[in-house]
């Protein structure tokens, strides 16, 4: 279907709260920033209001849910800044880095309607091919990070139990 609006918005929000759910998940965000978190269930609202901008205006601008998911990787690189602490944080903080840094040259070609020469575009395809693989596997790596980091804390207070009974 042609829309006169910019469809693609209703796509990007549960797309950005899926993400944000991922990071819940995978961060501990209730128990670490508790307040971050609940800043971060509005995510979808700037989606929602970008939407309704397109279709009060019969606008269809691919900048729109350009901009927002630039903000989306915004808000997720904070985040994982105020967790560099730790370790899956910082895993995952490269490869959103790169994301952004995707996302922003993508945006600021649009914005400035330049397009990249034919031997750089086809460099930029790649490139945001590789970033995406790379932003999943540091995904994966990430939880299993989580994983091996609950276990050795388990070990360890089991280990400080037993010494108190010993003790």
């Amino acid at each position: 279907m042609n829309f006169r609006y910019d469809i693609d918005l209703l796509v990007l929000g549960p797309a950005a709260m899926l993400l944000v759910l991922l990071l819940r998940r995978l961060l501990d965000l209730p128990e670490r920033l508790p307040r971050w978190n609940r800043w971060l269930s509005w995510l979808w609202l700037p989606a929602v209001l970008a939407f309704a901008y397109s279709v009060a205006y019969l606008r269809r601008d691919t900048a729109l849910g350009e901009a927002y998911f630039l903000f989306v990787f915004t808000v997720v690189l904070a985040t994982l800044l105020r967790l560099r602490h730790y370790r899956p944080a910082r895993t995952l903080l490269v490869g959103v880095g790169l994301g952004w840094l995707r996302w922003l040259v993508k945006v600021a070609l649009l914005l400035n309607g330049a397009q990249l020469r034919p031997p750089f575009a086809s460099y930029y395809t790649i490139a945001s091919k590789l970033t995406t693989a790379l932003v999943i596997g540091l995904f994966v790596v990430a939880y299993n990070q989580k994983k091996t980091l609950l276990k050795e804390q388990k070990q360890r207070e089991e280990e400080a139990q037993a010494r108190e009974l010993v003790a």
